[in-house]
């Protein structure tokens, strides 16, 4: 039995993202295991027939010893696994896994970039360095022949065969981890007295969830009739979040209501009328994706990912980044115009329906799996 490896640094984004094609790989056959940092998804994962190995990564920058523990600490267990295959799922992973990788002789090596994400945005010196010294050694790593890479739009792939990172013909572009068409089924609108704009997210910065906060003031200002809704976590560990602090005084202003961190998102979603998410970069939001298969209309940027789930006009509606008042603008137009809502659903279920289902996502994955360990 070939023997694949999944390296994530969350138990939950596991779960959430890639727990269909885990139990996929191994209806194909093949024996999984997982390497994440342990949480309450543990049981749950394992209960699907998923070894689960825990590892403590962090998701930002640690200190130089930290990371060379940590990076230890992969290569042992990669030497004591032997798998045939590892999957890197996300920036960091894919980073230190691939080094691992290199050091434990694992025959073929799958990078997923998940979206590029704060480092390759932000204008900090630890990204600055990161991108001017490391990438370019890791770059010649990437290059070998056991490396294969999966990207989830075009403008990443661009991105990252500029910077050396994947190679023409060694990667494949697969949008994101699909959407399970049957539990986020096409749901009408249901009547309320307030339309609800709903962003779906953890609570960081370059999510642009700044922008939508104000975008949610100008609204009040202008006496718009909506309820503004934020339903997500803040992530200590990601250096973009916000403070709690922040997040009350929204909540005692009445700029927004927070439904906190939810699993439920199909309910959540179906509550909506709008869903809003004004990033500043994306791989393929799944928040998006979801919400066009239930049938909402959408609000979002014009952004590597965002732009390419929504057609404008057509689906949702495309506004420029970190611009709150065109973002305003065109939820209000939004909230004014339900039919136009309800024909913008329709139509993102049918994009869903045609581009992003689960299993057509998966099938691509697994056909990878099998003509990489075929050679």
């Amino acid at each position: 039995m070939k023997k694949i490896l999944y390296l994530v640094t969350e138990d939950w984004y596991f779960w959430s993202h890639r727990r269909l094609l885990a139990e996929e790989a191994i209806k194909t056959g093949y024996e999984v295991t997982l390497v994440t940092k342990s949480g309450e998804y543990y049981e749950r994962i394992k209960s699907i027939g998923v070894n689960i190995i825990p590892i403590d990564i962090v998701r930002a920058i640690a200190s130089p010893i930290q990371e060379l523990k940590t990076l230890t600490k992969l290569i042992s267990i990669y030497k004591e696994v032997s798998p045939d295959l590892v999957h890197h799922v996300s920036l960091k992973p894919v980073l230190m896994g691939s080094i691992a990788a290199w050091f434990s002789k694992v025959p073929k090596v799958v990078n997923a970039y998940t979206g590029l994400g704060y480092i390759f945005i932000s204008t900090s010196w630890s990204s600055r360095i990161f991108l001017t010294f490391i990438v370019p050694v890791l770059s010649l790593l990437f290059k070998r022949k056991n490396f294969f890479s999966i990207v989830q739009n075009n403008d990443d792939a661009g991105l990252l065969e500029n910077k050396g990172l994947i190679k023409p013909g060694k990667y494949m572009l697969i949008p994101g981890s699909g959407v399970e068409m049957d539990e986020f089924a096409y749901t009408p609108e249901q009547t309320g007295d307030l339309p609800v704009v709903l962003f779906a997210s953890r609570l960081l910065v370059d999510k642009g969830l700044y922008d939508f906060i104000e975008a949610c003031r100008l609204l009040k200002n202008d006496g718009v009739l909506a309820k503004c809704v934020l339903a997500g976590d803040i992530d200590s560990e990601n250096p973009t979040s916000i403070k709690s602090e922040e997040l009350n005084a929204w909540i005692e202003n009445n700029i927004v209501e927070w439904w906190g961190y939810r699993e439920d998102m199909y309910d959540v979603i179906r509550k909506s009328n709008i869903v809003c998410l004004p990033s500043y970069r994306e791989g393929l939001p799944k928040i998006l994706l979801e919400a066009a298969s239930v049938g909402r209309a959408i609000v979002t940027t014009d952004v590597p990912g965002c732009r390419d789930c929504v057609v404008n006009g057509k689906n949702g509606l495309i506004v420029p980044v970190e611009d709150p008042v065109k973002l305003a603008k065109a939820i209000q137009q939004l909230i004014d115009e339900p039919e136009t809502r309800k024909q913008m659903g329709k139509a993102g279920h049918e994009i869903i329906n045609d581009s992003f289902d689960m299993n057509t996502v998966n099938n691509q994955t697994i056909a990878l799996y099998n003509t990489l360990l075929s050679d």
